[in-house]
């Protein structure tokens, strides 16, 4: 999940990384907004600088030789997996439109 250092990037949120979560597939991302806090905050991946070739590629190398962080990632992943489901982080939009819905 690599993004230039936009306002977009920092206030969007990637479906994709629900999608990494709910498959146990480690992150790497780009520092600044919610993925890279998340990623950071809960140990499920890398967070790389924007524009940062070679620290997009120790990220992959590491992810690919360390065995023991690869395994630590996917312990995390499948401990944070059931607040990350797709249902989970729907509800708040199901529910606005509920209430949208309520108002016609």
């Amino acid at each position: 999940m690599l993004h230039r250092p936009t306002a977009e990037a920092v206030y969007s949120i990637r479906t994709r990384l629900f999608d990494a979560i709910a498959a146990g597939v480690p992150v790497i991302t780009t520092e600044e907004g919610f993925a890279a806090d998340l990623v950071r905050r809960e140990g499920v991946g890398l967070v790389v600088p924007p524009l940062d070739r070679a620290a997009v590629a120790a990220a992959i190398r590491r992810l690919l030789q360390d065995d023991v962080f690869y395994e630590e990632c996917v312990s995390s992943l499948a401990r944070v997996r059931p607040r990350f489901a797709w249902d989970v982080v729907m509800q708040p939009l199901i529910e606005v439109i509920r209430q949208w819905q309520k108002q016609s």
